[in-house]
């Protein structure tokens, strides 16, 4: 009866870790990002600000030469880091800029093996992620055949568009 117990605990407490969600918060901890893999092991993220809906579950993958990472892939690990920079620019109105975000990075492993990294970075005013690929196979170039990245944007959204300036 014991071991019957202690598996039973230990099967549920892998699959809890396996359905955790990586949450990363904005320095003002209003906007929030949500990584996680959804079925059929596929990448998604979501954003919220102030709790309101931004984004939802948005897919998050790319089909390359040397592998396909839009789906059957586990998340295997994630790192924060704090990001407080002040740097200077010498053609925009505000020459000093003092930049805050939390960067998080999410390690990714397809069926296969092969290694994808995702790295987000939050501020309080957006979100940018992108790609990393560490050399596998020998391969230090690599082809993206399609791309499954996507931003669902709830059902009642608008939007506008605005002329941009000319380039200076």
């Amino acid at each position: 009866m014991k071991k019957l117990l202690c598996i039973l605990i230990t099967f549920l407490g892998l699959n809890t870790l396996a359905a955790q969600d990586v949450v990363v918060k904005g320095p003002d901890e209003k906007l929030q990002l949500v990584v996680f893999v959804q079925n059929e092991e596929k990448p998604c993220y979501s954003v919220t600000y102030n709790g309101k809906t931004m984004l939802e579950n948005s897919a998050v993958g790319i089909n390359t030469n040397i592998g396909d990472f839009t789906k059957g892939l586990k998340l295997t690990g994630h790192a924060v880091e704090v990001i407080d920079t002040v740097y200077q620019q010498t053609r925009i109105k505000t020459s000093q800029i003092h930049y805050r975000a939390n960067e998080l990075t999410c390690n990714l492993e397809n069926v296969q093996g092969q290694k994808i990294g995702v790295v987000f970075r939050v501020s309080d005013n957006d979100i940018a992620f992108r790609y990393t690929l560490p050399r596998q196979n020998g391969k230090g170039s690599v082809t993206v055949n399609n791309e499954q990245t996507g931003f669902r944007f709830p059902q009642q959204t608008t939007t506008f568009l605005c002329p941009q300036s000319d380039a200076m």
